[in-house]
């Protein structure tokens, strides 16, 4: 049989990421506070750009909240920096954290083990003992970085509660060890800081993040517009450089592309929501996967913008998710309709009598809302109602 060679021709179609589609990426993954860093840092090495006047304010702001910051910006990813961000929001001038995990976690939509996973990384900055929850974790983890592997220290730190009120002698009890062993150990104790966050120049806390976007309300129709206050756009100067030019050409029109994105997402959900905007009603759930096509972005876009966005409504500054209205897990029903149905319940109920969770539970059922007991407590709680044993009133006789 003879033997042939066939050259055959396919085509392959492959999508290349061009460095004006890089940057656009990029320029969507950042807060307010990252782009005006990344246009100062831009400014101090291109020509033909100035650097923003507030950018220039945010790198000159000393103290430890700045040097968390940019610690933050550099370790973390676009999409985990917003639950770092929310650990520095809980830190104390003297570098503890003023809250429990449970609580940034809940406040940053985390699971408990991704909160965890962020803490641990955050302990990770220098000085060590920043971002402890407690004395013992925060010297715990400057013996850590020290490497300090004496017993007795660790002994001591297992301890540390007795080690205020304890003798001497009765630690050495307690750790297994001679009184000498105990007064080395505390002696290396105490070398370590116990407030490690005042290393830094005493400054107040750093002002509020700014939003990015501004609500009002004109006339009674509610409408959105980039915060003023928020430096997102390129000063251009004079330039003899092409180079530099085309660089700052492609990054003003990733900046105006990101610009024009965050926009057009806000305009739509405001106009979506202006029902709850204008009397306080309860928020209509919206998906991103239904949200995409009405702005003609795709759906990964608008979750690389709602990672960041916030927006300023009456003085407060919200999430820019806040106005999706999230649905509760399996249903199409926000918590906020849910705490409304559940407040009615409880307004109609038989004070002598009031209604239990499980009752409570059972009452939505039968309205075709099958919701379980634990997380009508948690909405329960979340709506201010005390539980129905705080709220029974006995009739006098």
């Amino acid at each position: 049989m003879p033997l042939s060679l066939d050259q055959t021709t396919q085509t392959q179609q492959k999508l290349t990421m061009t460095p004006q589609m890089r940057q656009i990426v990029e320029c969507l993954s950042m807060d307010g506070t990252s782009t005006a860093r990344k246009i100062r840092q831009f400014g101090l090495t291109n020509p033909s750009v100035a650097p923003a006047a507030q950018a220039e304010q945010i790198a000159q702001t000393s103290g430890l909240y700045e040097h968390a910051a940019l610690w933050i910006n550099a370790q973390f990813s676009a999409v985990e920096r917003p639950t770092a961000l929310q650990f520095l929001d809980a830190l104390e001038p003297w570098g503890w954290l003023s809250e429990n995990l449970e609580s940034i976690c809940a406040t940053a939509d985390v699971s408990i083990t991704t909160g965890s996973a962020v803490l641990a990384r955050l302990q990770a900055i220098e000085p060590a003992g920043l971002f402890a929850r407690s004395l013992t974790e925060c010297l715990a983890l400057q013996v850590k970085a020290a490497g300090d592997t004496d017993p007795i220290v660790a002994q001591l730190l297992h301890h540390l509660p007795e080690v205020q009120h304890k003798t001497t002698k009765q630690l050495a009890a307690l750790c297994g060890c001679s009184v000498e062993d105990i007064l080395n150990g505390l002696k290396k104790l105490r070398s370590y800081d116990p407030k490690p966050g005042l290393q830094f120049a005493i400054a107040p806390p750093p002002p509020t993040r700014v939003p990015d976007l501004l609500l009002q309300c004109k006339q009674g129709h509610w409408s959105v517009s980039l915060h003023p206050d928020s430096a997102t756009h390129l000063r251009r100067l004079p330039s003899i450089d092409p180079q530099a030019q085309q660089e700052a050409d492609r990054f003003e029109n990733a900046l105006s592309a990101r610009n024009a994105t965050l926009l057009a997402i806000a305009k739509r959900l405001v106009t979506l929501q202006q029902t709850h905007l204008t009397s306080k009603a309860p928020l209509t759930p919206i998906t991103m996967c239904a949200l995409a096509p009405d702005v003609a972005r795709h759906k990964s876009t608008l979750s690389r913008v709602f990672q960041w966005a916030t927006v300023e409504i009456d003085a407060e500054v919200l999430p820019l998710r806040h106005l999706l209205g999230p649905k509760l897990r399996g249903h199409a029903l926000s918590p906020e309709h849910l705490m409304h149905r559940i407040t009615q319940l409880v307004s109609d109920e038989d004070s002598t009598h009031p209604l239990s969770d499980a009752q409570l539970a059972e009452a939505l059922a039968s309205t075709g809302i099958a919701i379980p007991r634990r997380t009508i407590a948690k909405y329960r709680a979340q709506a201010n109602i005390p539980a129905a044993h705080a709220r029974r009133q006995h009739r006098s006789h």
